[in-house]
C-alpha cells in the first residue's frame, strides 16, 4: 500500500482516510467532483509530499488514466443521502451504481492490487433479529440501499470473474468532524449539533426510540486501513460489518448533544418517521477475526469531538451560524 487513490476523498469520511494514509507515508491521489465533498476538507494537505488532487467525476470517460499509478483504490465516492436518493433516483443511481461500475472497469485494466469499497448497513433494511450479520439476506428499503447492494454485487463479480481483489466494508452510521450539517440535514448528530447550537429544537423523526450503531470516523478509517493491508484472501468479495456492536436510541443521542452544549432546556421537535430501518446494530465478529480490528471510541467521546470541530472550525472558519 504505497500509492493510493481515494474516490470521494474530499468527503467527510474520505478526507479522514486521506489524512491517515498520508500520515502512514503513502502517496495519495484524491478524485472528487466536489458535489458533496468539500475543498475545505482536504486543502490542508495541498503542500504535503505525496498528495495530489484531481477534480473529476467517477463517470468520466478518461478516468482509467487516473488509476494507472495506484496499487490500492479506496472507493468512497457516492451521493450518500438516503432521503435525497428517494427524491432523485436517476441522478443518485448514475453516480452510485454506474460510477462504481466505471471505477471497476478502469481498475481491472491497470495494475491495481486491491479495491476497498465503502458500502452501508442500509443494505440490511429491517431484519427480525439483531445484531445484523453479514450472512443475513439483504432487504433494502431505499434507493441508496439498493445502490450500495448493487455495488457489493459488482465487487463480488469482479473478484470471482476477473480475479480483482475487492473488499466490501459495510459502515454503520459513521459520524465525525467535517460532517456538514447543512449538506446532510437528515443526519442526526451533525444536524442536532447545528440546531441546538443555534438555540433551535433538534428534530426527531418518529418516536425517538429507534436505535443506531453510531461509529466514529477514526474507528471506520482504522478498519479500512486494516482491510487494505490484510493478506487474508477470505476477505475478498464478501461484506464485512464495520460498527461498534452497540446500539443507541435517537433520544439518547439528542441528550448527549444537549448535555455537551448545555442546551438541556430545549425539547426535541417530533416529525413523522422517515423511510429507513428502525434498528441497526453490527455483529463485528468477522471484522475482529479477519481484520484484527475493533472499535475504540465511545459515543460520548465521539460526539464531544464532533461538537468541538463544529464550534472551532465550522462556525468560526466559515462564518456560518
Amino acid at each position: 500500500m504505497k500509492t493510493c487513490l481515494v474516490t470521494g476523498g474530499a468527503g467527510f469520511i474520505g478526507s479522514h482516510l486521506v489524512d491517515k494514509l498520508l500520515e502512514l507515508g503513502c502517496e495519495v491521489m484524491v478524485v472528487d467532483n466536489l458535489f458533496t465533498g468539500s475543498w475545505e476538507n482536504i486543502k490542508h494537505n495541498l503542500k504535503k509530499k505525496g498528495f495530489k488532487f484531481e477534480r473529476m467525476s467517477i463517470l468520466h470517460n478518461d478516468i482509467k488514466k487516473i488509476f494507472s499509478d495506484a496499487d490500492t483504490v479506496f472507493h468512497l465516492a457516492a451521493i450518500p443521502r438516503v432521503q435525497y436518493s428517494m427524491h432523485h433516483p436517476y441522478l443518485t443511481e448514475k453516480i452510485n451504481v454506474e460510477g462504481t461500475l466505471n471505477v471497476l472497469e478502469a481498475v481491472r485494466k491497470v495494475d491495481v492490487k486491491k479495491v476497498i469499497f465503502s458500502s452501508s448497513s442500509s443494505v440490511y433494511g429491517n431484519q427480525k433479529s439483531l445484531p445484523l450479520r453479514e450472512d443475513m439476506s439483504s432487504s433494502p428499503i431505499s434507493h441508496y440501499a439498493v445502490h450500495k447492494l448493487a455495488g457489493e454485487h459488482y465487487m463480488k463479480l469482479y473478484y470471482e470473474v476477473y480475479g480483482l481483489p475487492t473488499i466490501i466494508l459495510r459502515y454503520f452510521n459513521v459520524y465525525c468532524p467535517r460532517d456538514d450539517p447543512l449538506i446532510y440535514p437528515h443526519r442526526l448528530i451533525p444536524y442536532s449539533i447545528y440546531l441546538l447550537y443555534n438555540n433551535k429544537q433538534p428534530i426527531i423523526y418518529g418516536d425517538g426510540n429507534q436505535t443506531r450503531d453510531f461509529t466514529y470516523v477514526t474507528d471506520a478509517v482504522n478498519a479500512t486501513i486494516h482491510a487494505a493491508i490484510s493478506e487474508d484472501r477470505r476477505i475478498y468479495g464478501s461484506p464485512i460489518n464495520i460498527g461498534t456492536g452497540i446500539r443507541t436510541s435517537v433520544k439518547k443521542v439528542i441528550k448527549f448533544v444537549q448535555n455537551h452544549l448545555g442546551k438541556t432546556e430545549i425539547s426535541p421537535l417530533f416529525k413523522p418517521k422517515l423511510k429507513e430501518p428502525t434498528h441497526t446494530q453490527a455483529d463485528i465478529e468477522k471484522a475482529k477475526n479477519l481484520l484484527g480490528w475493533e472499535p475504540k471510541t465511545s459515543l460520548n467521546e465521539g460526539i464531544k469531538s464532533t461538537i468541538n470541530w463544529f464550534i472551532n472550525d465550522y462556525v468560526k472558519g466559515s462564518g456560518q451560524k
